[in-house]
């Protein structure tokens, strides 16, 4: 991952991203103009896609803090954190190989945030999987299935993330199944891009829960923090289990496996100190 953290092509890809959104919203300033030292190739892409890959390889780079703003979105006021410009370029291209290395990790039934799946691909998964059932009873009266949802309370503001957080061990894990190793340098600046400061009134804070809204990492962090819910769902025989996000979905035609299935899910959540959302 960090050999390919190297590629100049992931920073150009994401600062033409970046400056496209930009000019969209009217927003003329150079990328670079949180950072005076770049200041001489802000308009030449290149250059700064060659020195922040430099910059990112050698251990060098480090983030600065985001700035909390109100945003409407789907008529509920959110707090959005929006980071200096170079910053997120970086952290584009670090979510961008992140996420190429969950994919091939992460299980089958986690659909969110994943190239070539989507909630529809987890909504055609369930009807096979009823079918399935309803061939293997053509009695209607042996039929039936039991059903879980879930769904997390502000699942992405609401993930630890202090010093003692799971996120970190599993990242590290992570890291270790893709035969990279989790040296203390790199979970530093990897904690750091996950877990930025933040400008408040009273100064710089660093919070103990949530990946910033807004940021780039926010969908891997999403997609593995649950992943002791996927696993122990996963291998149960029979079941049918999906995940979208925080919102999951575990069916049986088993009561007694249901029931099971769901104090198990429900004491994991609490283990990774989260809560349940109370209206769903």
């Amino acid at each position: 991952m960090f050999d390919r953290l190297s590629d100049p092509g992931l920073y150009s890809a994401a600062a033409e991203r970046l400056r496209a959104r930009r000019a969209h919203d009217d927003d003329l300033r150079p990328l670079c103009a949180d950072a005076p030292n770049l200041a001489a190739i802000s308009g030449k892409l290149d250059q700064l896609a060659k020195q922040l890959a430099r910059d990112v390889s050698r251990g060098e780079y480090r983030f600065g803090p985001v700035v909390r703003r109100m945003a409407n979105i789907e008529g509920k006021q959110r707090a959005l954190y929006v980071a200096q410009p170079l910053d997120e370029i970086v952290l584009t291209a670090l979510a961008r190989v992140l996420g190429e290395l969950l994919n091939r990790q992460l299980p089958e039934q986690v659909f969110s945030y994943r190239a070539g799946r989507s909630a529809r691909a987890a909504i055609r998964s369930f009807q096979a999987y009823l079918r399935t059932h309803r061939n293997a009873h053509p009695d209607p009266r042996t039929r039936g299935l039991y059903l879980v949802r879930r769904d997390v309370r502000s699942y992405g503001d609401a993930i630890p993330a202090g010093p003692d957080s799971a996120l970190w061990s599993m990242l590290a894990d992570t890291l270790r199944t893709a035969q990279i190793e989790p040296t203390a340098v790199r979970m530093r600046w990897l904690e750091a891009a996950f877990r930025p400061e933040v400008v408040e009134a009273a100064g710089l804070m660093r919070p103990e829960r949530g990946v910033p809204t807004g940021s780039p990492l926010q969908p891997a962090a999403c997609n593995l923090y649950l992943g002791p819910i996927d696993a122990l769902c996963a291998a149960i025989p029979g079941a049918f289990y999906a995940r979208y996000g925080d919102d999951m979905l575990f069916a049986h035609p088993d009561r007694a496996c249901a029931l099971a299935a769901s104090r198990s899910i429900d004491a994991a959540i609490a283990e990774l100190g989260l809560a349940l959302s109370p209206d769903k």
